[in-house]
């Protein structure tokens, strides 16, 4: 009697198609999932590179200033030799002046 029937169609039960859709689920939910996380790390690291950016704003600001610094300071250095040296230049045209 087996020989007999069709071989053409293939019959569904529905049970199978619940397995379908509920893996099609499964499979969604799971992509859905590592998407969130994925999500969530990127929202971690944009905030530690608003800090790093901040971090390194801060420190050119920093940077500028110990600039300003060594360039004020370099410019007291040179008017410091230029009194001495016009000093000395005053005291040997005096002591020349006097021999």
């Amino acid at each position: 009697m087996q020989e007999d029937r069709c071989k053409f169609f293939h019959w569904v039960d529905e049970d199978d198609e619940d397995k379908y859709e509920r893996n099609i689920l499964l499979e969604v939910m799971t992509e859905n999932n590592m998407l969130l996380r994925e999500n969530r790390e990127l929202k971690v690291a944009q905030a530690l590179l608003k800090c790093k950016k901040y971090d390194c704003a801060r420190d050119d600001l920093k940077l500028l200033e110990l600039e300003e610094k060594l360039r004020k300071a370099k410019w007291e250095a040179f008017m410091y030799n230029f009194v001495l040296l016009f000093v000395m230049f005053v005291g040997v045209l005096y002591s020349m002046s006097n021999a």
